[in-house]
């Protein structure tokens, strides 16, 4: 295993939390608040509020699977950082803008070959290979219609979007921070 810790469960507050997954692509907006868990409103709490993995909550949302497309990607050392979006198949819809940041020494070696394969969601991929799991979410998030995230969704959001801060723990050890931001808008 791998000396390198996640740091979002170091992180006091909601801000610093979104700072730091956010550090390797974009400065934080300034267009969001932190809300809690129980302000989060429907259909978002749905999709937002649990310790289950986005890609099974999206797809019982909208009915099928979704794509994955990486917008860009870092590795430094051990820690693997990929900012993604996921769609719908064919239609191409934004369904989740996303930011990974995967503790590699934490991931078995056929994890962390499919995932710098860059084919499938992390969710899948966790899932499918069977990995004991536990998902943390920490902070939830609103972003207004004029934050610049919004602009990944095309025309496919209400007046704002929502989002989560999460760590997923594999067997036990802080491997996966996550920034995951949803439409809300079914397909």
């Amino acid at each position: 295993m791998s000396g390198v810790r996640a740091q979002i469960s170091e992180c006091t507050d909601g801000h610093q939390a979104l700072a730091h997954v956010w550090r390797d692509f974009c400065e934080p907006e300034d267009s969001y608040e932190v809300v809690r868990p129980d302000a989060v409103p429907a259909p978002f709490d749905r999709l937002l509020v649990h310790d289950e993995h986005m890609t099974e909550r999206l797809r019982d949302f909208h009915g099928v699977g979704v794509e994955l497309r990486v917008l860009a990607e870092q590795t430094r050392a051990e820690l693997y950082s990929r900012e993604i979006l996921l769609t719908l198949p064919g239609a191409g819809q934004v369904v989740e803008y996303g930011v990974a940041r995967v503790h590699l020494g934490f991931v078995a070696d056929p994890v962390r070959d499919e995932v710098l394969a860059r084919r499938r969601p992390l969710g899948d991929i966790l899932v499918q290979n069977d990995v004991l799991r536990r998902i943390e979410p920490k902070w939830f998030y609103r972003f207004s219609a004029d934050a610049a995230v919004v602009g990944h969704f095309r025309s496919a959001v209400g007046p704002e979007v929502y989002g989560r801060v999460a760590t997923i723990f594999c067997d036990d050890a802080p491997a996966i921070e996550l920034l995951e931001i949803v439409s809300g808008v079914r397909s």
